[in-house]
């Protein structure tokens, strides 16, 4: 009779591969199975999509309300980030023409955001405020 080196020579019956050992210290330790809270933190990711958010509805409206000669010098100045004499010599107007529209039309966005946030703010509900009762109640008076 054959005596066998342990358990980690045994094969496994399925494959012929060495079985796993149970050995404690192949296992993760517990700490760094635990999740960092630090890691994801869903409000200022929630956060940064509202805002994401918000500024694609304000630069909507806004473009909805422009010429889009307007927006074109604006999207190609800003958004794009096009350097400014590329951007007068592109649409055939001035340096300073990009930058005043680049001005009004940042400051039409800046209004409707604001006009957005105070239109998105949670309204208080009702039951938040609390009424303060009475010491005691009507038939609880003392005689």
């Amino acid at each position: 009779m054959r005596v066998r080196a342990g358990p980690a020579s045994r094969l496994s019956e399925a494959g012929g591969t060495p079985a796993r050992l149970s050995d404690e210290t192949e296992r993760t330790a517990t700490i760094e199975r635990v999740a960092d809270p630090k890691s994801l933190d869903l409000d200022a990711v929630w956060e940064a999509e509202w805002a994401k958010n918000l500024w694609k509805a304000a630069l909507a409206r806004v473009k909805a309300n422009l010429k889009p000669k307007q927006f074109q010098m604006f999207d190609l100045y800003v958004l794009k980030e096009w350097p400014v004499r590329e951007v007068a010599r592109a649409l055939g107007v001035s340096a300073t023409h990009v930058y005043v529209n680049k001005h009004r039309v940042a400051g039409k966005i800046k209004a409707e955001l604001k006009r957005l946030e105070r239109k998105a703010a949670p309204k208080p509900r009702m039951d938040t405020h609390r009424h303060e009762l009475p010491e005691f109640l009507p038939n609880d008076r003392p005689p």
